[in-house]
């Protein structure tokens, strides 16, 4: 479509399109008011809100409330991206990922630890003085100078392998911190913003499970960066191997944000995407439905294939499997809007199999 094509992003009463075009103007965009009565402007009625359609996703962000986290994400600001890591394999295979993302976005990856110690485990023990218990802060010394060590050994490793050229040459940080794990990720995310959160997750055994749905479950529910998950069992030495996507939306238009969001941050091409509703309340108007949403898509991404996918809706966690080994999918792209899709991702049960049992990674978008 043309550069100067008008589409229209909203209906109001004259006052509120008033309000509207003046805080879109704010931000630079052009900004047409149809349908205005002309000798009596204030008794208008479905006033039309128009703008350039190439600033659809710009102008949605902004009315939708969340324009100024948005845009602090976009201009630049974060330079980082972080890669929660344990020193596992797990930790290595993140690294990989997290490292190849780092190089083609000109970023910096922070490496981020986070161990506990008695303090944050339970109620604090103290002596008959009532401070701290002494053997209790020899712990968590020893525990601290632990996580020291294996953090320098990590970062070693690190650097051995990128002059092997196993690893993307970039340059990293790293930060050790004391708290519970889920907790330091968020807040260090709240604070800093990175442009997104690699983590890499474990397998199913009790003990590991327990800390999926602690950790990645509630930064995944919580943060309000892109978090892209790897389970484990799953390796991905050139992310321009990911060549196929499926991409779950609701069919509303917070479905152009995270299209957006995605196609900034994975710049690998060419690519096809599957654009798979999960929204089944639009009944027999969903094909029709996900035509528009994949032209749309197809008009303002060049070079990307995009194709329609509808589920049976019979059972969400076999549709997914289904859709996985048939179209031979490599990354799953899940927008997050406040438990939206992700609610039914993450009910009892179906969050850890339908994430954890596959070998397919996640990018979970917030909206």
């Amino acid at each position: 479509m043309g550069k100067d094509t008008f589409i229209t992003l909203a209906i109001h009463t004259y006052d509120r399109a008033l309000i509207v075009k003046d805080k879109l103007e704010s931000y630079g965009i052009n900004v047409k008011l149809q349908n205005v009565n002309l000798k009596s402007p204030t008794i208008s009625s479905g006033v039309r809100v128009r703008i350039p359609e190439q600033d659809l996703p710009l102008a949605l962000r902004i009315v939708e409330g969340d324009s100024e986290l948005h845009l602090v994400k976009e201009n630049a600001t974060r330079n980082q991206i972080l890669i929660p890591i344990d020193f596992s394999e797990n930790s290595i295979t993140a690294c990989k990922v997290g490292f190849q993302f780092a190089k083609a976005l000109s970023l910096r990856p922070i490496l981020l630890h986070a161990f506990e110690t008695p303090y944050f485990k339970g109620s604090l023990p103290v002596s008959d003085n009532f401070g701290p218990d002494f053997k209790d802060t020899q712990q968590k010394q020893n525990i601290e100078k632990r996580a020291y060590t294996q953090m320098r050994l990590f970062a070693e490793r690190l650097h051995r392998m990128i002059e092997n050229n196993e690893l993307a040459d970039v340059r990293f940080s790293e930060i050790i911190k004391e708290g519970v794990p889920e907790e330091v990720i968020l807040n260090y995310a709240k604070n800093y913003t990175p442009s997104l959160i690699v983590m890499a997750t474990r397998g199913l055994c009790q003990k590991q499970e327990d800390m999926i749905g602690s950790v990645t479950a509630e930064v995944l529910d919580s943060c309000r960066v892109p978090v892209f998950t790897l389970p484990e069992g799953c390796s991905i030495d050139d992310l321009s191997e990911v060549s196929r996507v499926a991409f779950l939306c609701n069919l509303e238009h917070n479905d152009i944000l995270s299209m957006d969001s995605f196609l900034r941050l994975f710049k690998y091409s060419p690519l096809d995407i599957d654009v798979v509703p999960v929204n089944d309340k639009a009944g027999t108007k969903i094909y029709e439905q996900v035509k528009r949403v994949v032209n749309y898509f197809e008009s303002h991404y060049k070079g990307t294939n995009f194709h329609s996918v509808i589920l049976s809706h019979r059972s969400f966690r076999e549709d997914v499997q289904s859709l996985i080994n048939n179209h031979n999918i490599k990354l799953l792209v899940v927008p997050n809007k406040k438990k939206n899709i992700f609610a039914r991702l993450f009910n009892p049960g179906m969050a850890h199999r339908l994430l954890f049992e596959r070998d397919v990674p996640m990018l979970v978008l917030p909206i």
